[in-house]
């Protein structure tokens, strides 16, 4: 149980310190995102736009996009395998890391979510460089 609680502490970490691969997918600060979307009422919301979920998404789905179609027809299925499995490890390491339930855990779950994307965004990115021409 630790060793998951330890490699999401990680993950955060190196996600906090990672360059982001693009503009999507950088954490904001409160009072931007009550500025730019000033219909924001729950702490739900709120993490949504630090920690900005979709633009990591999107990060994370383009990142492996790009590396989905240098890698070897033979090495094709074992990063899809790598990928499943990475997702299912986040979705459970920030789900434990989150504990309890209610909004808070939503909340957390988000922000531990997006710090993740990220982090394996940057990672597919350098992998990349492995396999491009």
């Amino acid at each position: 149980m630790r060793i998951v609680q330890n490699a999401c502490a990680f993950f955060l970490l190196v996600g906090s310190l990672a360059l982001p691969v693009s503009a999507e997918g950088q954490e904001r600060d409160e009072d931007t995102c009550l500025r730019l979307h000033p219909e924001i009422r729950s702490p739900v919301e709120i993490a949504r736009c630090t920690s900005d979920i979709e633009g990591s998404e999107s990060s994370l789905d383009t990142a492996y996009a790009k590396l989905e179609r240098h890698v070897t027809l033979e090495m094709l299925p074992k990063l899809q395998g790598a990928q499943r499995a990475w997702l299912a490890f986040r979705d459970a390491a920030c789900e434990y890391d989150a504990g309890g339930s209610g909004t808070a855990n939503s909340s957390a779950v988000v922000s531990c979510t997006a710090a993740m994307n990220r982090s394996r965004a940057v990672e597919l990115e350098e992998d990349l460089e492995r396999w491009a021409d």
